[in-house]
């Protein structure tokens, strides 16, 4: 799996939450969790990121769509990387192809 996380979990919302409730929610822990306000301890900051990266794939409906798929084990077919990187392989690989006469 691409993902290691439950991010509904991490936010405390229902896998069909609307994004009203996902950043409704996010704005609740990440004001609990904050450093600035939850003071500065190894688990706080550690929270405090795990809820920034649970927020940041749920709100872009793509990168929400992506992460259903791969959570619900369903093989929908993968359309591209969730972090917006390209796979460039295909170019090293062309390019073995052609200094070899291929």
């Amino acid at each position: 799996l691409l993902f290691s996380k439950d991010y509904y979990q991490v936010l405390g919302v229902q896998r069909d939450a609307t994004q009203r409730q996902i950043k409704i929610a996010y704005y609740q822990l990440s004001k609990k969790y904050h450093p600035d306000t939850a003071g500065r301890s190894e688990g706080t900051e550690a929270k405090f990121i795990e809820i920034s990266e649970a927020y940041e794939c749920l709100k872009d409906p793509e990168r929400r769509r992506i992460y259903d798929n791969e959570i619900s084990g369903s093989g929908g077919r993968y359309t591209g990387d969730p972090y917006g990187f390209t796979d460039f392989r295909h170019f090293s690989e062309r390019r073995t192809r052609a200094a070899n006469g291929g």
